[in-house]
């Protein structure tokens, strides 16, 4: 995939010029894009930087989603909505009508969110995960409900969400100077990599996709928040959740036996997992935890990811 870092550089103040002209004298949607900017700054969802959501207002001015003529309400509420509803199966953005198929293919492929520049070779949404999607869209379809009430401006966009009040149950991940070591010797976590910053993004990256495999039945969302205030030699982590009544199930269930998916669900538990009988007769492949429902299972259940 091409690198993002070197064409961000190269390409980013043509995108600055564009959506400046796009946006200038549109006084009611430049002042919707600021509170929209504060509602993500606000909940430190720092993956949706200034100048994604500039470019992602100008393209709803394309699709005249947003209109000049229209209030800052409005072209806020519409602005929300795009993104709640934002599909991600397709790649958007200003990418030209004759980009090769192949270029957008591997950006899908590459990114589990693309918004493309004039070019269609960088990809403005390149740092947003997933995870990051997913929290944004629970959070702004909460947030719309309140939109028109002005007692609930300074929850929407002046006050600071902390992360420990937004998640249900949260944990801490502290890599060591010799488990930072140990990422430069993991072969699918240097690839394209300079610094130690790229590799614990990668790192998060595999992880993030570990835990949504391993027990993503567990929770609605969650998020993997790097603490900026540590030591340099170490690295720190929170994982918040926000979980399902399922959370505590001492049981990971899997397919039944007999179906082929089953070699995969037990190659993903190290080959530890037990045959159980249910009460529709079936027999499936499980992961146990525990013989009753804890709280410690979702702990017990990350340890294993990071063994």
């Amino acid at each position: 995939m091409f690198n993002q870092r070197v064409l961000r550089t190269i390409l980013e103040p043509a995108m600055i010029r564009r959506v400046s002209a796009e946006l200038r004298h549109k006084e009611s949607i430049v002042s919707a894009l600021a509170l929209a900017t504060r509602w993500f700054r606000s909940r430190r969802l720092q993956e949706f930087d200034d100048l994604l959501l500039a470019c992602f207002m100008v393209r709803l001015l394309e699709e005249n989603v947003v209109v000049k003529q229209q209030d800052l309400l409005t072209v806020l509420r519409n602005f929300f909505l795009a993104i709640v509803n934002w599909d991600t199966s397709v790649a958007i953005g200003f990418q030209p009508d004759g980009l090769e198929d192949d270029v957008i293919s591997a950006h899908l492929a590459g990114f589990p969110v693309v918004f493309l520049d004039g070019t269609g070779y960088w990809n403005v949404a390149s740092g947003i995960s997933k995870d990051s999607l997913l929290l944004a869209k629970a959070d702004l379809s909460r947030s719309l409900t309140s939109l028109g009430d002005c007692l609930a401006f300074d929850t929407l966009f002046l006050e600071r969400h902390h992360f420990f009040s937004s998640f249900d149950h949260y944990f801490r991940l502290d890599l060591s100077p010799e488990n930072k070591k140990l990422l430069c010797k993991m072969s699918d976590l240097v690839v394209d990599t300079i610094d130690d910053s790229d590799r614990l993004r990668r790192f998060t990256e595999k992880l993030s996709m570990n835990i949504n495999e391993c027990m993503g039945e567990r929770f609605d969302n969650m998020c993997i928040h790097r603490l900026e205030d540590t030591d340099k030699q170490t690295a720190s982590f929170l994982l918040g959740f926000r979980v399902k009544r399922g959370w505590t199930n001492p049981i990971s269930m899997g397919p039944v036996a007999t179906e082929p998916s089953a070699k995969a669900f037990r190659l993903l538990w190290k080959e530890k997992t037990q045959l159980r009988k249910f009460a529709d007769t079936r027999i499936c492949e499980c992961m146990v935890w525990a013989n009753t429902a804890s709280p410690a299972v979702p702990h017990s259940i990350l340890q294993f990811i990071l063994v």
